[in-house]
């Protein structure tokens, strides 16, 4: 008997700084990624306000289209099962509802804007899809916004979005080549305080599984890997002592050499660093582990726990 073919997904996370998108299988209960294409399109670097809210300039939009546009040829030649795609922090900043269209249309397929919380549960799910049934924080540092989610299983018990992202920071209070101390420890004030306004007393139950799924806290792990510092998981001990190393080297280029990272990642990577320290210390979490799932996945999980009763 000829066995039926997979359900191919392509699934995208259209992010403030990069956009992912992802041809994912679904095999045996499993997410396998069996293609991937990413562009650096620094959306939310292109955001402007002015008295009707915030729009993208000219050439940023052009970007953002013809990356879209080359996105959709790619998906049409593959024919995948279902298309889901996700627009996050920097598309609901933006007021131009004509824009989305523009956006839609270019792609050739709908674009779910996602509310913070959203986005939050979403990644939940994909950094949850196929491991044990337990209780778990799952935690993802973006461009533009940061998401919390903990759970159970599949079940979500609270949600967090918070303004803070790494390139959004970084545009703010860190944007050169040399840090001083007293910089790092200003922003460090800044997002602390950031960080006790939105979550307040709120604080996790201890013990807990805790998953870092983003770009950024791999950045953060990868790093102290190669500096001598890292394990399988990333502590906060660890975090601690990598963050004076961004005031004691003498440009960002001697710094990407060091963490052995692109500039590209480099030039946000303080902003990053210092959101996950102050979430470690106002969360008084110990131990991360590294999710390989996030968003994309979690289109899926979604989509296939509705549509075919699938459990995440």
């Amino acid at each position: 008997m000829t066995k039926s073919p997979r359900p191919l997904f392509a699934a995208m996370d259209l992010g403030a700084n990069s956009f992912h998108l992802a041809l994912i299988s679904a095999e045996d209960n499993n997410l396998v990624t069996v293609d991937v294409r990413k562009a650096l399109v620094r959306m939310v670097a292109g955001v402007y306000h002015n008295s009707h809210g915030a729009h993208l300039d000219g050439r940023t939009k052009r970007r953002v289209l013809e990356t879209l546009s080359r996105f959709g040829d790619f998906i049409n030649e593959r024919q995948p099962t279902a298309v889901l795609a996700a627009g996050t922090s920097a598309f609901r900043r933006l007021a131009d509802e004509s824009f989305l269209i523009e956006a839609q249309t270019a792609l050739g397929h709908p674009i779910k804007v996602l509310s913070g919380n959203e986005e939050a549960e979403f990644i939940y799910y994909g950094a949850s899809f196929g491991r044990p049934k337990q209780a778990r924080l799952v935690i993802d540092i973006g461009g533009g916004s940061t998401e919390i989610a903990l759970g159970y299983g599949d079940h979500i018990e609270t949600c967090f979005s918070l303004d803070l992202g790494c390139i959004s920071l970084s545009n703010q209070h860190l944007n050169k080549n040399k840090l001083s101390k007293e910089e790092v420890l200003a922003v460090s004030q800044i997002v602390g305080q950031q960080i006790q306004q939105q979550l307040g007393t709120w604080q996790p139950p201890k013990g807990i599984e805790v998953l870092g799924a983003s770009g950024t806290i791999k950045s953060v792990w990868w790093a102290l890997r190669n500096l001598g510092l890292g394990k399988e998981y990333i502590d906060r001990q660890a975090i601690d002592r990598l963050l004076p190393l961004l005031h004691q080297t003498d440009h960002i280029y001697h710094l990407a050499h060091l963490i052995d990272l692109s500039d590209q990642r480099t030039r946000v990577f303080p902003a990053g660093l210092i959101i996950l320290q102050q979430i470690f210390q106002h969360l008084q979490l110990e131990r991360m582990e590294i999710s390989t799932s996030a968003l994309r996945e979690g289109l899926v999980a979604e989509h296939l726990r509705q549509h075919n009763g699938i459990a995440i």
